[in-house]
């Protein structure tokens, strides 16, 4: 319609996130992970492998939404076990690796 149209000032063209992309995303926000206060007042440096972030891209992609499930993807995936690991094992002032072996995280000193 003629009246809705002259409202709109500019079209903004927007593409689907390719794999590459995603895969940035869930590598950017497991950086920001590794760098929450918790962790850093409790003297952790975590480093997390590609597979992770392999493994968060997959599992929080959806083709209609986007990225936006990512991030519940990372807190059930990643931050749930890591908090479990580092109550069982009293993690502080250590180095963590995390990494996907067998299709399930893996946490070692």
């Amino acid at each position: 319609r003629p009246e809705f149209y002259n409202r709109i000032d500019q079209v903004v063209t927007f593409r689907a996130l390719s794999e590459p992309v995603i895969l940035e995303i869930a590598r950017k926000e497991l950086r920001a992970v590794a760098l929450r206060e918790g962790f850093v007042k409790l003297g952790l440096k975590i480093e997390f492998d590609e597979s992770v972030a392999k493994l968060v891209a997959d599992v929080g992609f959806d083709p209609r939404y986007g990225a936006r499930p990512l991030q519940r993807a990372i807190e059930m995936r990643v931050v749930g076990p890591m908090a479990r690991w580092m109550i069982a094992n009293q993690a502080r002032d250590q180095a963590i690796r995390v990494e996907v072996v067998a299709g399930e995280l893996k946490l070692s000193r």
